[in-house]
């Protein structure tokens, strides 16, 4: 029979998947408010669990900076969208380009700073920062390909100008070091 029992473990592992959520949800919800990064008891506090129930989730805050970072993509997808892609003349479509980094930026920019920051020792989290600059430089290059022209080094040296340009790193120099 059993079922009761495979019951109880399935409640148990739903509570846990959205315990394991709830502080996700709390990680993003504190660096965006400029927590860089949080600490372990504000982000218990936040998601409504204790301390300890973090380390069972996730075992290190290692692991939990990894999640949070694997997860991005998820939960912001659609701040990674440039609105029309491709379609319209060169000054809409700069426009449009430009207006979909400053929201990003705006809204989750510091989650992908402290990504950005934990890249250079966490290897996991360098892939998943990889996977996402992938993304927004293919998305660049195929709003601006009548721009860029056909496929070749000179496009892929164009388009990495243009998102180096647009990159969080310009935006995090523009924005703390500059002011503006």
């Amino acid at each position: 029979m059993g079922s009761r029992s495979d019951t109880a473990v399935d409640g148990r592992r739903l509570r846990a998947e959205r315990g394991r959520a709830a502080v996700i949800d709390a990680m993003f919800d504190l660096i965006i408010e400029g927590h860089l990064p949080p600490a372990v008891d504000q982000v218990a506090r936040r998601s409504g669990v204790s301390t300890a129930t973090i380390f069972r989730y996730f075992g290190s805050l290692d692991e939990l900076q990894q999640e949070t970072v694997a997860r991005f993509v998820e939960r912001f997808k659609d701040l990674l969208v440039i609105d029309r892609l491709g379609q319209g003349s060169t000054t809409a479509r700069v426009r449009r380009f430009v207006d979909s980094r400053i929201r990003l930026f705006s809204e989750v920019g510091p989650v992908m700073h402290l990504a950005w920051i934990r890249a250079l020792d966490q290897p996991r989290i360098a892939a998943a920062v990889r996977d996402n600059r992938r993304r927004l430089l293919e998305a660049t290059a195929r709003h601006f390909a009548a721009e860029l022209g056909a496929t070749s080094p000179r496009q892929a040296r164009l388009a990495d100008a243009i998102d180096g340009i647009c990159s969080i790193e310009s935006w995090v120099s523009l924005t703390r070091i500059h002011d503006r």
